[in-house]
């Protein structure tokens, strides 16, 4: 996998984190993990909805289009559990349970693969 670093509009870092492009790399996600550091995160490509059967610990997952606009935040998605599906999204943003509360629907994102 990749790394990338995401940052908002105003260039303020969003996160660091795993570009998961490949069908194995999405489906081990983040199940490896017992929590996430502080801001590093998951991208998910090609990804409308998410589930957190077999993790163990509580994440907020960010759907964003292929154009990087978001377009829905699911906050505080506890294990076991399957989010909702997100028509038009490209992308699925995997963060720490708190670590998108300065996100809002329709804000921008810039993507740097590195």
């Amino acid at each position: 996998m990749r790394d990338c670093e995401i940052y908002d509009l105003n260039g303020i870092a969003i996160c660091r984190a795993k570009v998961a492009e490949r069908f194995k790399e999405r489906l081990v996600g983040l199940l490896r993990h017992k929590e996430l550091e502080p801001g590093r995160g998951l991208l998910l490509r090609g990804c409308s909805q998410v589930h957190t059967f077999g993790m163990r610990f509580t994440i907020d997952v960010v759907f964003i289009s292929k154009d990087l606009n978001i377009l829905e935040i699911e906050r505080s998605l506890k294990p076991g559990r399957v989010s909702r599906y997100v028509k038009g999204a490209y992308w699925a943003l995997e963060l720490g349970s708190g670590a998108a509360e300065n996100l809002r629907t329709n804000d921008a994102i810039v993507l740097n693969m590195l």
